[in-house]
């Protein structure tokens, strides 16, 4: 662990209380998971569990059982707190107090005490941790956030009469522009798409020569199964009319 900055009370526990203007190694500790300051005191917490401190101790916000400022790190008394693999804190500092985690769910604290901050039911300052009254964090755990469910889009493609129309070229896009998807209508002008994000819009595109595009937007909820219908229309033929050269000229004559 490396620190800077003001160091009146040893609170960078580089074993000195010279103010540091380049970052310097905590004396004697590594492997840090957590670390906190308070106002003149810092705390770190070790992967055992163990939390150790440094700096101001004047109302014994260290927990080493003293009131003595420390410029190197010492232990709090007696005391392993919780440790997550996924990065919840279960160290604070406050001011001149120090509040942590154990992994059974209780909370303790040291130091100032003078407004009832280690909620213990006392005014008095604490040089060694005490629990905190009536609180428990029941669960030490984060809650995962839930994946949300995939969806599913699926339909028919007919005509005008209500005929199914095979082979028509179904593409899906969604909405963020990512990768598109592609199929055929079968003989029932049946297509689907499995496996898609939910909370999202998506477009349809129907594409068939001879027939029109159709385009559909649609958004799929968590875990919802969407059906389309889509009705395409005949594109109309254009006609060709052939002249002969005498009957060109005489289209000519009639313009003049």
């Amino acid at each position: 662990m490396w620190a800077w900055g003001s160091n009146d009370y040893g609170q960078l526990g580089d074993g000195t209380t010279t103010d540091i203007t380049t970052s310097v190694q905590v004396s004697g500790l590594s492997s840090v998971t957590a670390v906190a300051a308070g106002d003149n005191h810092t705390i770190a917490l070790k992967p055992d569990g163990r939390v150790w401190a440094c700096g101001s101790n004047d109302y014994g916000q260290l927990g080493d059982g003293t009131n003595t400022n420390s410029t190197t790190t010492v232990q709090v008394s007696s005391f392993t707190v919780y440790t997550s693999s996924t990065g919840t804190p279960s160290i604070a500092a406050g001011g001149e107090h120090t509040i942590a985690l154990k992994s059974d769910g209780t909370v303790w604290g040291c130091g100032s005490n003078d407004e009832g901050q280690l909620v213990n039911g006392t005014n008095t300052n604490r040089r060694t941790p005490v629990q905190v009254s009536n609180f428990n964090v029941t669960s030490t755990t984060p809650t995962p956030t839930p994946t949300p469910a995939k969806g599913k889009i699926f339909g028919y493609v007919v005509n005008v009469k209500g005929t199914p129309i095979k082979s028509v070229l179904i593409r899906l896009i969604p909405e963020d522009g990512g990768g598109y998807r592609s199929t055929y209508t079968d003989e029932d002008g049946f297509f689907e798409f499995e496996d898609l994000d939910a909370n999202t819009y998506y477009s349809i595109y129907a594409r068939k020569k001879g027939y029109k595009q159709v385009r559909k937007t649609v958004s799929i909820e968590d875990g919802e199964e969407y059906q389309v219908a889509i009705v395409m229309k005949k594109k109309k033929k254009r006609r060709s009319i052939m002249y002969t050269e005498p009957e060109i000229d005489e289209l000519i004559q009639e313009r003049e």
